[in-house]
Parts: C-alpha cells; structure tokens; sequence
C-alpha cells in the first residue's frame, strides 16, 4: 500500500470520527433557558417539555433583570391525570407562599434598618417626648405593611413562564413568578396610615422608603442564575 492510500485512509478515519462526534453532539439535550428579550433568567431541566411564556410581561421582566431587581419564584404540582386547572392553582398557589416567605424576610430586615435610623436621631435629638412621635410613627408604618402585604403578595406577583416534566405516568407542572418591587411600594405609598407616618418620619431624617428599597437592593445583590 502506497504512502498515498496510508494518507487517504488516515482522512478517512479522521472525517469518520469527526462525523460520528458530530452526530452525537447534535443529537445531545440541549441546556434550555426561559429568556426575556434574550436574557436568560431560569434554567429548565432537560426533559422540560410545553414551555409556555407569558410575552405580555417579557418587556417588565427583561427591564427588572438589567435592574438586578427580578426576583423569581418557582411553583410545582405533581401528579398523574390531574385537572390541569387543579395543577396550575397548586403551583401557584406554591409560588405565592414562596413570594410572602421573601416579603416577610424583607420587611424584617427593613425594620432593623429604620431601627438604627431611629436611634441614630434619637441620640443626635435627646427630646423625649420627639423621640416617642418617631417611635409611634414606626409603629404605624410597620402596621401599614402588614396591613397591605397580603394585597401587595396578590398584585405584585405575575406569572411569566410554565412548563411540564413528565416521568412516566407523573406529570409535575411547574409555573413561574415574579415578584415586581415598585409594585409593594406604590401600594405603600398610596395607603394614608403608611404615608402620614412616613411623612412625620422623614422630617425627622428617617427615610422609610429609601430604606426598603436599599433591602430590596441587597436582597439581588449575588444573585446567580436560578434553576442552575
């Protein structure tokens, strides 16, 4: 056999390879995303199947992620042959617990944060009688956010994508929120009890919404991509 034929047969079982690696990769799940405008915000599993996307929300959800302010929550329902409408509010129904779990751990954070702004102006004030209008008109706006909080929950929550995992005869639906912040504080914002009580504190230097929306902040800060 001639050094030719040797070359030939060589590039042939190299190109077969190549063919073969080809095939494979192709033929491989391929990582799937649930996107907005591009952006990817939540990895699906591979055998994810019925993706459904809520587009009418895609613009909102798009500008929260380049904000670093969307928060996702995931719902599921598992089972076989159930009424999907069934399904669909038990996942949300998830969902929704998932979102007043982060609000009530936001709120608690937010009230050490106006705590130390009371006691910073406490201590720079020295008036007693001063000090107890701030400590009444905190009161008041924590008992504001409590007031609206299962209203802002309801509201603020929005279904963006949903999608099926079938194993075997089980079929999980999964269903997925977010969480629009602007949404709990124009809610705040428009609740008498809440702004009489941050207006009192404000001309005393405590900014009450300032101060939620530096936990709010924080609370993206590290954020990885969710579902990986």
């Amino acid at each position: 056999m001639g050094e030719n034929n040797i070359l030939m047969w060589v590039g042939v079982g190299v190109l077969a390879v190549a063919l073969v690696v080809g095939v494979v990769f192709l033929i491989m799940p391929k990582d799937q995303y649930i996107t907005a405008q591009g952006i990817k915000i939540w990895k699906l599993p591979k055998e994810a199947e019925n993706v459904q996307i809520n587009y009418s929300q895609e613009a909102k959800v798009a500008q929260l992620a380049r904000e670093g302010r969307l928060f996702l929550f995931e719902g599921v329902n598992v089972g076989g042959g159930v009424n999907m409408t069934i399904a669909e509010n038990a996942a949300r129904t998830q969902a929704l617990g998932k979102i007043a779990e982060f609000l009530n751990a936001k709120v608690e954070t937010f009230r050490k944060v106006v705590e130390g702004q009371l006691q910073s102006v406490q201590t720079n004030s020295g008036n007693e009688e001063n000090n107890q209008q701030l400590v009444e008109a905190a009161v008041s706006a924590y008992k504001g956010i409590t007031k609206v909080m299962a209203e802002a929950i309801v509201s603020g929550a929005l279904k963006y994508a949903s999608w099926e995992v079938r194993k075997g005869n089980v079929v999980e639906l999964h269903v997925l929120y977010f969480y629009d912040p602007t949404n709990l504080l124009s809610i705040l914002e428009s609740q008498a009890l809440v702004s009489d009580s941050v207006k009192k504190l404000g001309k005393q230097g405590v900014d009450f919404f300032k101060a939620l929306n530096s936990v709010l902040d924080e609370a993206s800060k590290g954020t990885p991509l969710a579902g990986e």
